[in-house]
């Protein structure tokens, strides 16, 4: 008997043997899948920062090869400039030679290198202008400092721009929204009696039992989405009073959304913040 009582104990062991080493194998395997994601992000950051990288060193590259390329034609340019200048000189100083000034081919010769002696001073200035940039170090600088200080002129303007585009997305009314507090207004005017505010408040919104709410919204969805909510979430929604303060605009948008929820007993009442004086900054500088 107890070799027969022995024999389930133990089966129920080795059971709880095997489910244990089944969820540590589980467990591994869901560590080595996170340990092979997290190899994976690392070399996708590794080859994101070696291509970014890569192309930073080929642009630098390129500006480095065209600078280069420049220099050295403004030296092959300036070199064959020199020449040409020493040889018109070396022939304006054999032409000025005495004797030769009656000689109407020595002089039709000397108007012709002073031509020529113009043309090349004229060219070696318009060089010596262009390669100045690329010799000088100063006016380089002077002028990443010039690029440096438009680009962050772009930048702050950019800036402006994008503080007042999200001031404007801020500040404006979807259309969806917009057109909601145009219908619950027109409906607000077209049916005054239908929503009008009872002639004796109910002693309810003054009642300090109650649990009161203040809500300062001119988002007639977001309003009577937070109203919903609350009633449909309290147990005894009587014991419950809404203060809605609005805007004068989508104060009868309000009105007719609130008027219309089933609010299942609960008090509400809807106002201007300007009816309120103490809301009211302008009645209290008067």
């Amino acid at each position: 008997m107890a070799a027969a009582g022995a024999l389930p104990v133990t089966g129920l062991l080795l059971l709880l043997l095997a489910a244990v080493v089944s969820a540590a194998a589980g467990g591994g395997g869901g560590g080595a899948s996170a340990a092979v994601n997290g190899d994976r992000l690392r070399a996708e950051q590794i080859r994101k920062q070696a291509s970014d990288a890569a192309a930073s060193a080929a642009a630098l590259a390129a500006a480095s090869r065209r600078l280069h390329l420049d220099r050295a034609r403004h030296l092959r340019l300036l070199s064959s400039l020199h020449r040409n200048l020493t040889s018109t000189l070396r022939d304006l100083a054999a032409n000025s030679a005495p004797g030769d000034d009656d000689d109407e081919e020595a002089q039709r010769r000397q108007r012709r290198l002073d031509l020529q002696a113009k043309d090349l001073i004229r060219a070696a200035r318009g060089a010596i202008a262009e390669a100045k940039p690329l010799f000088d170090p100063q006016l380089k600088i002077q002028r990443l400092k010039d690029a440096i200080f438009a680009q962050n002129e772009l930048l702050a303007r950019a800036k402006k721009r994008g503080a007042f585009a999200s001031l404007i997305a801020a500040k404006s009314i979807p259309k969806p929204l917009h057109c909601l507090a145009v219908r619950l207004t027109a409906e607000r005017i077209a049916r005054p009696e239908n929503y009008a505010d009872p002639a004796p408040p109910p002693p309810a919104l003054e009642d300090p039992a109650m649990f009161h709410y203040a809500i300062f919204s001119d988002n007639v969805l977001a309003a009577s989405v937070v109203v919903r909510s609350a009633v449909a979430n309290s147990l005894d929604p009587s014991k419950h009073v809404f203060h809605v303060v609005t805007d004068r605009m989508n104060l009868g948008a309000m009105q007719v959304i609130i008027r219309l929820m089933d609010l299942k007993g609960a008090h509400y009442e809807v106002k201007a913040f300007e009816d309120y004086k103490f809301l009211n900054s302008s009645t209290m500088e008067d």
